[in-house]
């Protein structure tokens, strides 16, 4: 399991304190863009101070399936639908993120989707969270700064159980969940699942898929991936100064490993 100061460490300011929020009534939805399909009285929405320019879709679970909890930061932009199927569900959305056309599923009771401040996905991609052989409380993290291209999947659970013959017991159930460090770049059409750690400024290539770790600055293709470390480099978002300005000031707080993997 994902813990808190994990969470944290990959997300400035994370907080679900509802006390460090604003609750906003069913009433006030339509006003900040979020529409509910379904009953607006099984999902509490938190903002901080507003969404810039977005569409927010939102499945809140079944009725008599309890609530579930949405904290949106401030200056979202694009389009977002998340299904939150269960009670317990809670999807955090850090500041400055930008959408295009992402879809978010939480299929679990006390799931757990966090993505941090400055994310952006340029293209319909889908993260799900809780499939049927994630029988525990399984988490899905996206660090700050992360960059995400169209088509990109992240699922940190295998859709259906693998059961042992003899005793019945359920072999693919997942540890940990998924977690990407800051400042990584995923490539278009690429794949994460379950039980993968993606360190920061790692680089996943196109139509890739991730099944194992990924130490920091790690270059990684294939299916399934393997990879190399280039601690000698960093990617940033783009040539200008903002561009390097802003990658660089998370090369400090996380440096190469030393003990870093190989990837063959």
């Amino acid at each position: 399991m994902i813990d808190h100061a994990t969470i944290a460490a990959a997300i400035a300011g994370f907080t679900t304190d509802g006390d460090r929020w604003r609750a906003v009534p069913a009433s006030e939805f339509a006003a900040n863009g979020i529409t509910a399909e379904g009953d607006p009285g099984q999902v509490a929405v938190y903002l901080r101070d507003g969404i810039r320019d977005a569409r927010v879709t939102l499945v809140p679970p079944p009725p008599g399936g309890g609530q579930a909890r949405v904290f949106i930061g401030n200056n979202l932009r694009g389009t977002l639908r998340a299904a939150l199927r269960c009670d317990g569900s809670t999807l955090y959305l850090g500041d400055n993120c930008s959408f295009n056309e992402l879809t978010i599923r939480c299929r679990q009771p006390g799931d757990l989707i966090a993505c941090g401040n400055d994310v952006a996905v340029t293209g319909p991609g889908t993260w799900v969270s809780g499939l049927e052989a994630a029988p525990g409380r399984p988490a899905l993290v996206v660090g700050d700064c992360c960059l995400l291209a169209a088509g990109v999947t992240l699922r940190n659970s295998d859709g259906h159980p693998v059961l042992d013959r003899a005793s019945g017991e359920i072999t693919n159930v997942p540890a940990r969940g998924i977690l990407i460090e800051p400042h990584a770049w995923l490539g278009e059409r690429s794949a994460v699942l379950k039980d993968v750690t993606i360190g920061a400024f790692a680089r996943v290539g196109f139509g890739s898929v991730v099944t194992r770790d990924l130490p920091r600055y790690a270059v990684a293709q294939g299916v399934p991936a393997t990879f190399r470390v280039d601690s000698g480099r960093y990617w940033a978002w783009d040539a200008t100064e903002t561009g390097r300005t802003r990658a660089a000031e998370f090369l400090e707080r996380f440096p190469p490993e030393a003990d870093a993997p190989t990837g063959n």
